[in-house]
């Protein structure tokens, strides 16, 4: 997550210093030559947040951005189930009984270990939503919903921010008409390597045929939740009609650039801001620019 001030500082910093591009599948070598640094800015999930605040503020600067979506969770308020965990996790924290039902739910299920929220610190959450993501949907599924269900999970529930509600096909045109694109994101973010090979079709599939529909404009742009990939993944993805795919790892994106594999730096506010509280250059520049250029010398 990006705070308006802070994303304010970004889009200032990047329209003072760096030429923006539209990505409008366009790979580096049919842009035009500049002298300065060339980002492309995307946003995933397809979170209200990113309408009502992102775009507006990416408008108001003339900078466009691409969104990934996922159809099937548009609309919806916290349709993502790291965020229901989180609620449970929140929940459970309230006394010794229900954390003590929530670590009995987590050992007796295929992650066998407990997790004890009333005594465990924010990387205890951390750990467990990483290993739910390591298990097959139906059983991460299952372990999700028995959590959802402790006692005091609706009362948390009901204050969740609204940010954690996804846009509507109303956000989506409006963001189509101001310039913005849309790509997919699967249909529900299922993490598609965990998936047998008829659902990852599906989630591509689905994904890219709704929001063809329901924009009424072809989608070519995919990116992988997680950016969890596999070669018989990536190989679905260009058999669905993608052009361009995009992972969550750092590096730069060249001429000779795998169009199926194009690296992206992930960015929050962390990630942006420094001692001050505030936007700073100098860690931007560092997790954006010579982390990428690390990470792609590693890969001569």
């Amino acid at each position: 997550m990006v705070s308006s001030e802070t994303y304010k500082g970004l889009l200032e910093y990047l329209q003072a210093h760096h030429e923006i591009l539209p990505l409008a599948a366009n790979s580096p070598s049919r842009c035009h030559s500049s002298s300065r640094p060339r980002v492309i800015i995307t946003f995933d999930d397809g979170w209200r947040d990113t309408s009502e605040i992102a775009q507006p503020l990416a408008r108001e600067y003339g900078i466009p951005i691409t969104v990934f979506v996922c159809p099937g969770l548009a609309g919806k308020s916290s349709p993502f189930w790291p965020e229901q965990v989180t609620r449970a996790w929140r929940a459970a924290s309230r006394t010794h009984e229900a954390s003590n039902q929530f670590a009995k739910i987590c050992r007796g299920s295929l992650l066998r270990k407990s997790f004890l929220p009333i005594s465990c610190g924010h990387a205890s959450l951390e750990e467990l939503t990483i290993s739910l993501k390591s298990l097959p949907a139906s059983d991460r599924d299952e372990i999700v919903q028995a959590l959802s269900r402790l006692r005091n999970v609706d009362e948390v529930a009901g204050t969740s921010p609204a940010f954690e509600a996804t846009m509507n096909w109303e956000d989506a045109a409006r963001l189509v008409r101001e310039g913005a694109e849309i790509g997919s994101h699967t249909q529900h973010h299922e993490i598609l390597p965990a998936l047998a090979p008829e659902k990852v079709q599906c989630e591509l599939a689905e994904s890219k045929r709704a929001i063809e529909d329901r924009l009424g404009s072809r989608c070519l742009l995919f990116a992988y939740p997680n950016g969890s990939w596999s070669p018989s993944v990536r190989e679905q993805v260009i058999a669905q009609g993608y052009s361009q795919a995009f992972v969550n790892s750092a590096g730069v994106w060249t001429a000779d650039t795998d169009p199926w594999l194009i690296p992206r730096v992930n960015l929050w506010e962390g990630s942006l801001v420094g001692i001050c509280g505030k936007f700073s250059p100098i860690v931007f520049q560092y997790i954006a620019f010579w982390r990428s250029f690390r990470a792609a010398r590693r890969a001569l």
